[in-house]
């Protein structure tokens, strides 16, 4: 096992094209319009190649920001969708199920130092452009990991406070059913955008 790296670096070597320069750069793309500041602890899901940045709030955590914005890899391009439910909401967290995204939980900013934390979760659908209550979250959560596998939704760890729990989301029965909880226990992430 220990030839591969070596191979892979050899066949580098060989490439007179290859430049670690390029091959480990980022390339800036157009902002979200209007944010001058940026987006902290918004939430993102991608659908058909377009990507969704929903809620966050700005850098002095005075504010949420309640807009969802669509980009286009493209053409480079955003464009504002619906507003969030509730007035917006940064930490939350979201996963995609047959092209609709869902936010779960979160916190909402409601003045300076004062905040009130959420369980709801609600379905985006692109082909609508509409926001749709579904079944709570079991619990009051934030900056928890979401993701999909087999036509389910799965949330948990995350912060509420430090949780080690892990629940499953069926679109179809609308229902959270808990399973087993894994043996480690995941801190509050916090992202920029």
């Amino acid at each position: 096992m220990k030839k591969l790296p070596l191979t892979v670096a050899f066949l580098f070597l060989l490439n007179p094209n290859y430049s670690l320069g390029q091959a480990f750069s980022w390339l800036q793309k157009s902002p979200v319009p209007g944010i001058p500041s940026g987006i902290y602890s918004g939430c993102s899901f991608t659908i058909n190649n377009l990507i969704y940045v929903a809620g966050g709030c700005t850098g002095g955590l005075d504010s949420n920001y309640q807009n969802l914005w669509e980009y286009d890899p493209t053409n480079d391009g955003w464009t504002q969708k619906a507003d969030m439910p509730l007035g917006g909401t940064y930490g939350s967290s979201a996963f995609v199920i047959s092209n609709i995204g869902y936010v779960i939980g979160g916190w909402h900013r409601t003045g300076p130092g004062s905040a009130t934390s959420f369980n709801f979760t609600y379905s985006y659908d692109p082909g609508t452009n509409a926001w749709s209550a579904v079944q709570s979250f079991p619990s009051i959560r934030y900056t928890g990991v979401a993701l999909e596998l087999n036509g389910k939704g799965y949330m948990g760890t995350g912060y509420a406070p430090l949780s080690k729990d892990w629940w499953e989301f069926d679109p179809i029965a609308n229902t959270w059913t808990q399973k087993s909880k894994p043996s480690w226990q995941c801190s509050a992430g916090i992202s920029w955008f």
